[in-house]
């Protein structure tokens, strides 16, 4: 994820074929990038391995992480079936795991909440990083992810309409996924939402509960 992380805004923001590409309603569609690629291929290589994991592990076997991963790993294969949206690629398998980088510190403490519990520069650490965390993830995740989303549905509305449309199926199933994941991560926004209104104030009761 430190890779996607990197790799994905600097493709997004700085790269100048990408932005070329993205020029385009049926260059963001169908323009074919090879960082892109290798991005789509290595987000369905992790999403098998999390699909996995998720299923046999019981205390990761929640419905929304499965449907999660494996809407995920839909749109990978859909991608790579042609390659379809190589543009996007950067944005969705690249710069929205910039949310998951302090995600990785959330887990560690919360999986060994000795780390901070013993240590006042750690326990501040952890609260650095779970309020990095709810800012990130609430910025790219709930504000910049669903405008993305609407650009894509408005590529598609304009190749369609001109007759240009290639790869009907995997486009309907890129609509299905990018729904569901799109609720996913508002539905998750609201959590973020609730357990960082609760650190502000202090709340710690229920930071068990949180996933």
């Amino acid at each position: 994820f430190f890779s996607a992380a990197y790799s994905g805004p600097r493709l997004w923001l700085f790269d100048p074929a990408h932005a070329a590409m993205g020029s385009t309603a049926r260059g963001r569609l169908y323009g074919a990038d090879e960082d892109g690629f290798r991005m789509t291929r290595f987000m369905f290589g992790v999403q098998v391995f999390d699909l996995l994991v998720t299923f046999i592990v019981p205390s990761m076997r929640k419905f929304e992480h499965l449907v999660h991963h494996g809407m995920t790993l839909a749109t990978a294969m859909c991608g790579l079936s042609g390659p379809y949206l190589m543009y996007q690629s950067a944005f969705f398998f690249g710069f929205v795991e910039i949310s998951s980088v302090p995600l990785v510190f959330v887990d560690l403490f919360r999986q060994f909440p000795e780390l901070h519990q013993r240590s006042a520069v750690l326990h501040m650490l952890n609260e650095v990083v779970r309020l990095s965390f709810a800012i990130s993830f609430l910025v790219i995740r709930c504000i910049i992810w669903p405008l993305v989303v609407v650009q894509l549905l408005l590529d598609l509305i304009s190749v369609h309409r001109e007759g240009k449309l290639d790869g009907a199926l995997q486009m309907s199933i890129f609509l299905c996924t990018c729904a569901v994941l799109t609720f996913l991560q508002l539905f998750w926004g609201f959590k973020v939402v609730s357990a960082t209104v609760k650190m502000l104030q202090g709340d710690k009761s229920e930071r068990h509960k949180e996933a």
